[in-house]
């Protein structure tokens, strides 16, 4: 189960949906700055 606020996107996936999705989820924080972290320190793929 997925966190709150955590963004999902199924394997496999084409290009195209991941770009998407970035931009959804850049576009989802910059809205709402809270959310945005101040460090990313790794990015697990599932």
């Amino acid at each position: 189960m997925l966190e709150p606020g955590l963004a999902y996107l199924e394997k496999p996936f084409r290009p195209t949906a991941l770009r998407r999705k970035v931009r959804d989820v850049l576009q989802s924080r910059s809205q709402s700055p809270e959310q945005v972290p101040k460090k990313i320190d790794n990015i697990d793929i599932i």
